[in-house]
């Protein structure tokens, strides 16, 4: 990432959709898949795929604009491994005021907290 800041970013926060019925496998497996995903196409899609929860993660997308595009490249992603994968997923976008950590469960940015709590918000919606 760029070494100024404070600079905008979008969080996007995502969850696997009713994991509570799927194998562990398959959980692994979607998780692996995602993570493969930011691996290979992290310039654009984002950068500090981190896995929360089990089921769920979040991911730093340094050129905000990007973050549609990148929430449904996800979404793509995961239904290409079949119907039953679905996801929820919630965007920030905020100033990200320090260089985050390679684990963003380690952070406790407002960028960060927002993200998380817009996606609780949404599933106890849904």
């Amino acid at each position: 990432m760029k070494s100024s800041y404070p600079r905008k970013v979008a969080i996007i926060t995502g969850d696997l959709a009713r994991s509570s019925s799927l194998p562990q496998g398959e959980i692994t497996r979607a998780m692996r898949t995602l993570s493969d995903l930011f691996e290979t196409e992290q310039h654009w899609v984002g950068e500090n795929f981190t896995r929360q929860s089990g089921d769920g993660w979040q991911v730093v997308v340094p050129n905000f604009e990007g973050a549609i595009r990148s929430t449904l490249t996800m979404r793509a992603t995961l239904r290409s491994l079949g119907p039953e994968f679905e996801a929820y997923f919630s965007i920030a976008v905020g100033d990200l005021l320090s260089a985050p950590p390679t684990n963003l469960n380690d952070t406790n940015e407002q960028i960060f907290v927002k993200s998380g709590r817009e996606l609780q918000i949404l599933k106890e919606r849904a």
